[in-house]
């Protein structure tokens, strides 16, 4: 595992935006065109005895929900104020550019996730009729034509982990220890919260894969020039 990680912090953006693309496929392929995310969300459903017990919990819903969107917000409005003071030239610790890369790829990530959600117009597991809801289940392609559309694709509270995906590709070059790190801990930050969504019937095991993927896609394509330090 650990050589998998190095082997990642080696590859240059461009090959590590090249190899996401058929893995992302493979995934979404067995998980939305194959059905498979009803399947893992029908488990859920039963296991919290067919009423989505997680929904209101303290744990899924206070801490794992609002709790880290809450500290996530603290943290990247710290970073916006650190990035701001770094215009000041004696204050300057870092390079303006890789920091702007850096900051650019984390909120893109936040937005265009967002934005994605009210354009595809999908609803929640716990919104459907299937799992205890009021609304029949549309395919991808349809969902945003209902007349009361919804937004759970992709997902938006796993961003929350994946976006700092931004943050391997912005220490990658000078820290790659402290690359691998922040990679391991963005990853299952993101499978964390994703997990206690799914838990609660927010989303789709696909809408946290669909929302990875975005995420690593806007990093590596900002850093697309980026070469790994061949003197480390």
């Amino acid at each position: 595992m650990r050589n998998f990680f190095i082997n990642l912090t080696d590859r240059s953006s461009r090959s590590l935006l090249l190899v996401s693309v058929p893995l992302y496929l493979a995934l979404f392929i067995f998980f939305e065109g194959l059905g498979i995310k009803f399947d893992v969300s029908q488990w859920f459903f039963s296991i919290s005895g067919h009423a989505w017990a997680l929904k209101h919990n303290l744990i899924t819903e206070s801490v794992l929900h609002d709790g880290f969107r809450a500290l996530n917000i603290v943290i990247v409005a710290g970073i916006l104020i650190f990035y701001l003071s770094q215009w000041f030239k004696p204050l300057r610790v870092t390079s303006l550019v890789r920091l702007s890369q850096f900051i650019g790829a984390l909120l893109l990530s936040f937005i265009v996730v967002n934005l994605m959600k009210g354009v595809t117009g999908m609803h929640c597991p716990w919104d459907l009729n299937m799992f205890g809801g009021r609304f029949d289940y549309q395919p991808l392609w349809l969902a945003a034509s209902q007349p009361e559309p919804g937004r759970c694709f992709p997902a938006g509270h796993a961003s929350i982990g994946y976006a700092w995906f931004s943050l391997f590709f912005y220490l990658r070059k000078d820290f790659p220890v402290i690359a691998r790190k922040a990679l391991v801990g963005s990853l299952l930050i993101g499978l964390l919260l994703g997990f206690a969504q799914q838990l609660r019937g927010a989303h789709f095991i696909s809408d946290d894969i669909t929302t990875a993927f975005i995420c690593w896609v806007i990093s590596a394509l900002i850093f697309i020039g980026d070469k790994p330090n061949e003197n480390r």
